[in-house]
């Protein structure tokens, strides 16, 4: 048997930048010296001053009339492509430019020997559902806490509520039904798990697996759009190619509004700076 040659393939531009610095730190130990790296860039200004000058370095352009979502899955189809060309390739390995994957992940995806495997990380998700409020009169020192926490003038009504949650961009699966995982899916499953698919941010695919599918953006039978990813496992799952997570290769996946809010900084255990514990522990009673 030949020896696996991987290519890893980035699609990047300038939103990334604040990260950067450390995740081609990351990406040149990722790659070591037996795999190489293409980068399909759509920033401005020249690409090739911020990366190594051993990575290949291509340039794309937007198009004014181009959703996002269909210039990102034109990004894909042109790296699925460049592979697909390149016959010295037997692995293709997509790489976003926020995600850290650990040095030798792409050598133990390698010894697992499956058409498609991914690590796993983290998403923000918006999740919305409707909640009654009560109004304990009976009660005051916890409608005193409700009525601080959604408005005194929402107690006994219906709220539509709206929040962000992390969760594990992995798509389970249970028999003939599928759905995003949360916390509580990932923890107990340790090791090799099938699913129905995981994100593209830090997968290893076959170069067989890309006979028939390629990375799409509307549903073949409607207009309906849907991004690249989902529509990829989407396909794989109907041809019969199974979908893995390694659960035990959790990755990095730096948000630049985790940076900006500061919310991911640690705080000196030498003085007490955080002195709302008991009211926050209210809040979430």
């Amino acid at each position: 048997m030949s020896k696996p040659h991987v290519l890893i393939a980035i699609s990047t531009y300038e939103g990334h930048a604040h990260c950067r610095e450390e995740w081609i730190k990351n990406t040149v130990a990722l790659a070591g010296s037996e795999h190489d790296i293409i980068v399909l860039w759509n920033g401005g200004g020249n690409p090739s001053k911020y990366f190594p000058k051993n990575w290949k370095i291509r340039h794309i352009s937007e198009r004014a009339d181009e959703l996002p979502i269909h210039h990102l899955g034109r990004k894909h189809r042109w790296l699925r492509q460049y592979f697909l060309k390149r016959k010295k390739y037997t692995h293709f390995f997509m790489l976003e430019s926020d995600n850290f994957p650990p040095p030798k992940t792409i050598e133990k995806f390698l010894e697992y020997d499956k058409p498609v495997i991914s690590a796993v990380y983290f998403i923000n998700a918006e999740t919305s559902f409707t909640a009654h409020i009560p109004n304990p009169i009976d009660d005051p020192a916890r409608r005193k806490r409700l009525s601080e926490r959604y408005g005194a003038e929402h107690l006994g009504k219906s709220m539509y509520i709206v929040r962000r949650d992390y969760i594990p961009s992995v798509w389970g699966i249970q028999g003939e039904e599928g759905r995003l995982w949360k916390i509580h899916d990932l923890l107990p499953q340790r090791g090799l798990v099938k699913v129905l698919g995981a994100g593209v941010g830090s997968v290893l695919i076959r170069r067989e697996v890309f006979d028939n599918i390629d990375f799409r953006t509307y549903d073949e039978k409607s207009d309906t759009r849907q991004f690249t990813d989902f529509n990829f496992y989407w396909d794989c799952n109907r041809q019969g190619i199974p979908v893995y997570v390694d659960t035990d290769t959790i990755i990095d996946h730096i948000h630049e509004e985790d940076e900006i809010s500061g919310k991911d900084k640690w705080f000196s255990l030498s003085e007490r700076k955080f002195t709302r514990l008991t009211q926050i522990g209210d809040k979430d009673a």
